[in-house]
């Protein structure tokens, strides 16, 4: 009995130690941080209690805690991630703005560990504050080599990888080039990997503009977690390039899967399990239902109880549409499917949605409200199947575009921008009207990477003629064999074919390079055309260079830039005496060799940041030239231009040389081409006249 009571009494004793040992040991390392640091996380704690549409007044006033932190510890790591969460949970309120307005102005001034610090601990990173990005850039350009620069520009890429619009942000830009350029082993820039798809999200739509950064990071980079991101990123990013590259996707997931399988341990494995899931996923989705693939078979009852199949629209383009009423943007597409419906009506195209509500008689009502005339099958096939698990899909709405072949040429998860959706919808439509054949739709597929298409790609109803329109046109080069290059034309407003006007061959940079034949269009000269294309005089032509390739004289892409303008001069009339060429940076060097190679051709050459070979210089003695380069360029030094602008001189020619203070490698294109004397120039050329 006695040796019963003293087991409880010790039982007891050991009870009410425990407690107070872990307790004095959470005050032990609580006491270990700094006082920033654990009166950040007091005032977090007010944060995280604080419900959603709290009011003004009370978000204000922990606004106002949260200042006094930060001007009590200036450019702590508590002291910043207190502005961070202030200027972003209370963004609209006056103390809020204030927050935003100190942390941008304490980011000059603090240490970079404590900035990387702050966002990784702050719950809430202010988006709408816009001089964040900027801040951040200048502050990793001021400090290159600390250790944790690399973390603070990927940062940059978190806060502005705004999926809305088709061109990246030019910040998001800046910092992806400078990881491309410096970074790209760091092992701190696994953020920037993720935002171009390495996570369980899908890629951004201008995501193929920085495929070169993600193979440049995986030559380089040993770290696990970025190379796990990239090559998802890379993946995502080819799969999403068209129908064309959908074999190379499927490679590269197989090649995610061989390396990756999510059971290392390491701080990111369950982010590593999560895209091993996504990347078997994709891999199921490209052997089953991939782009340029035949859809599955299909077939149950529509929402009245009728029989329905999709082999019963063949012959027909199909939108097949996964929706439910409890879906917002399915809800927000509906209008814009019976615009389809209606302008397309007596055409060979269907909107067949598939419906994944339980309720069915629920879903009869919204049809019927909203107006949709069109069929939709139950997702509910009987007892253990639904069709949203045969087709693997995983959110709302999920569309998919067949065309008369029932082979599936489109499919968008989540509502498509209005124009995308309709311009492959008429792409497709016109070529069932056309009944091209299976084997014969190549050109027609490669329409359907852009809203902006030539003749055959314009809305049902509205004629287009390739060789009279207006603005810039969608072209594809077929090589001898067989191979094919697209590339653009921009057309001076009112060209009609009866006068022989200017011309210009533009060179894009590395940067630009792929296959998609849109990336160097949203930078250089025809970013500046957009901004005057009702006045621009000249029609210009904009090849594209593919990976690997560059523009000189002896490369595939050179010469395929020539042929593509031997190309353009058939198909319009255009002055053959007054046909300039300019280039920037890998097209700078490109427009000094091309003209070196045949400096008769040219009418005036434009180089921009890039050197050429000097020894040519005695070719490039009579021809007009207008060089330009910045001399902050820290990508290609200023001295090659001038070096090459000195030796044309040493020839006895009189070339023009234009370097802009303190402007970069990727500011002086803009500079250049916003300049209105230069086109002015370029006009009066004449290759008769010197």
């Amino acid at each position: 009995m006695m040796a019963c009571l003293n087991d409880r009494r010790r039982g007891l004793a050991v009870g009410l130690l425990v407690p107070a040992f872990v307790s004095a040991t959470a005050l032990s390392l609580w006491a270990q941080h700094p006082p920033d640091i654990r009166e950040y996380w007091s005032i977090q704690a007010e944060w995280s209690g604080l419900p959603r549409g709290a009011d003004e007044a009370t978000t204000d006033r922990l606004a106002a805690r949260c200042l006094e932190l930060a001007r009590k510890h200036p450019g702590s790591a508590g002291g910043l991630s207190a502005l961070l969460v202030a200027s972003g949970r209370a963004a609209n309120t006056p103390t809020g703005k204030q927050a935003g307005e100190l942390l941008v102005e304490q980011i000059a001034t603090a240490d970079i560990g404590n900035i990387t610090s702050a966002f990784e601990r702050a719950s809430t990173r202010p988006r709408s504050l816009q001089e964040l990005p900027s801040a951040l850039l200048r502050k990793a350009r001021q400090h290159p080599d600390h250790p944790k620069t690399p973390q603070l520009i990927a940062t940059v890429c978190v806060l502005t990888n705004k999926p809305d619009g088709g061109r990246p942000p030019a910040f998001y830009c800046e910092a992806a080039d400078l990881i491309a350029e410096r970074y790209a082993a760091s092992p701190h820039i696994g953020h920037f990997c993720e935002s171009l798809g390495g996570s369980a999200a899908e890629s951004l739509p201008w995501s193929g503009r920085f495929e070169r950064h993600l193979r440049a990071i995986l030559r380089v980079n040993q770290d696990r977690w970025v190379r796990c991101a990239a090559q998802m990123a890379l993946a995502v990013t080819v799969q999403t390039s068209g129908e064309e590259r959908q074999p190379e996707a499927e490679t590269l997931y197989e090649q995610f899967c061989r390396e990756f399988d999510g059971k290392h341990r390491y701080r990111q494995q369950n982010l590593e399990e999560q895209l091993v899931f996504e990347a078997r996923r994709h891999l199921a989705e490209l052997r089953s239902r991939a782009i340029g693939m035949p859809a599955p078979e299909l077939s149950g009852v529509d929402l009245d109880d009728r029989p329905i199949g999709l082999d019963d629209f063949h012959g027909r383009v199909v939108l097949l549409n996964f929706w439910g009423t409890w879906c917002y943007p399915c809800m927000k597409l509906i209008p814009h499917e019976k615009a389809l419906v209606e302008s397309l009506r007596g055409r060979p195209f269907d909107v067949i949605g598939v419906n994944c509500d339980e309720d069915i008689a629920k879903a009869r009502e919204v049809a019927k409200q909203k107006g949709m005339t069109w069929r939709s099958f139950r997702d509910q096939v009987d007892d253990q199947r639904t069709i949203t698990k045969d087709w693997k899909i995983i959110g709302y709405p999920a569309l998919y575009l067949i065309d008369h072949h029932g082979i599936i040429r489109k499919k968008w998860f989540g509502a498509p921008p209005a124009d995308e959706l309709s311009h492959a919808v008429c792409v497709l439509v016109d070529a069932a009207q056309r009944n091209v054949p299976a084997d014969a739709m190549r050109p027609v597929t490669a329409k359907l990477l852009s809203p902006t298409a030539d003749a055959s790609a314009a809305p049902v109803g509205v004629p287009a003629s390739a060789s009279t329109s207006s603005g810039f046109v969608d072209k594809v080069y077929r090589a001898q064999d067989g191979s094919e290059s697209k590339y653009a034309v921009f057309v001076p407003k009112g060209y009609d074919g009866t006068k022989a006007v200017p011309a210009i061959l533009s060179l894009h940079g590395a940067g630009s390079r792929g296959s998609d034949g849109k990336r160097h269009l949203e930078h250089g000269l025809a970013k500046a055309i957009r901004g005057k294309a009702d006045s621009f005089p000249f029609l210009v032509i904009f090849p594209q260079a593919r990976e690997g390739e560059g523009w000189t004289a002896e490369s595939a892409g050179g010469q395929r830039a020539l042929a593509i303008l031997d190309r353009v001069q058939a198909d319009y009339r255009i002055d053959a005496d007054r046909i300039a060429l300019t280039g920037v940076s890998m097209g700078g060097q490109g427009t000094w060799s091309l003209a070196a190679a045949d400096p008769k051709r040219w009418s005036a050459i434009v180089p921009m940041c890039h050197g050429g070979n000097t020894k040519t210089a005695p070719r490039l003695r009579d021809l007009p030239c207008w060089c330009f380069h910045g001399d902050a360029d820290k990508m290609i030094s200023f001295q090659q231009s001038r070096e090459m602008v000195q030796a044309i001189k040493d020839a006895g020619g009189h070339p023009l040389y234009q370097e802009f203070p303190g402007v970069g490698h990727d500011d002086c294109t803009d500079r250049a081409y916003s300049l209105p004397d230069l086109f002015e120039w370029t006009l009066i050329q004449d290759r008769t006249k010197r």
